[in-house]
């Protein structure tokens, strides 16, 4: 019944992805893309190109001068993307001559606006020289600025912020977010380009394609030298 399918889109950040029986299906000739990066091998991948988002997010704040640089993520719970946006941010940083610090990385466990305000609070606590921040997405992002706030240090003039995800609520905040703007409709749209050409059989192994994102320059991100 399941080769009837048109095929499956899985999105699915989770280590139990790998223990799965998505991998036998694929071998048994139902199309099966992969959404998330850091696919068991023999699935085809279309996804957003983070590792390259949080390159782009880290080098434009070491392009303002930034050098200590602050990250806010949750590799334990959400592995496959937020290890992707994490290896970008040590790559520029590397890129960059600057060392990389793993005090310098927050792990959290709540997901949104708390998971920044208490991810913030912890990390400027064990790194209080910190001047910039790259956030994995725009809620954790909004709850940072919130905390730094409520610290007394302003956004962008004492720190930088970058969100991940373009949300409306972070086009609207003041300051306006700076952010990487997620290619979901490219996703989609490559996504089912892929299965048809399976179902076609024009292609026939596991593909990999990144999309890549845009870096959208808005108000909360400010040059190091205007940092006291």
């Amino acid at each position: 019944m399941l080769h009837n399918l048109g095929g499956i889109l899985v999105l699915w950040d989770s280590p139990a992805f790998q223990d799965s029986s998505l991998k036998a299906l694929s071998a048994d000739g139902v199309p099966v893309i992969d959404l998330r990066p850091g696919t068991p091998d023999g699935i085809s991948v279309v996804t957003a190109d983070r590792e390259e988002a949080g390159f782009r997010a880290t080098h434009h704040l070491i392009e303002l001068g930034h050098k200590r640089i602050g990250m806010i993520g949750d590799t334990a719970t959400r592995p496959k993307t937020t290890l992707r946006k994490l290896a970008g941010y040590r790559r520029a940083l590397e890129a960059a001559g600057i060392s990389f610090d793993n005090d310098c990385v927050q792990n959290v466990t709540e997901f949104g606006f708390e998971g920044g305000r208490k991810g913030f609070q912890s990390l400027i606590e064990r790194c209080p020289g910190i001047t910039a921040l790259f956030c994995i997405n725009d809620a954790i992002a909004l709850g940072a600025i919130d905390a730094a706030a409520e610290l007394g240090r302003k956004c962008p003039q004492d720190i930088s912020i970058v969100g991940f995800g373009d949300s409306p609520e972070g086009s609207h905040w003041r300051p306006k977010l700076t952010t990487i703007a997620l290619s979901s409709d490219r996703v989609a749209e490559k996504s089912l380009d892929l299965i048809l050409q399976y179902r076609r059989g024009s292609q026939t192994e596991p593909k990999t394609i990144l999309i890549p994102e845009d870096l959208i320059i808005r108000d909360s991100t400010g040059n190091a030298r205007l940092q006291s």
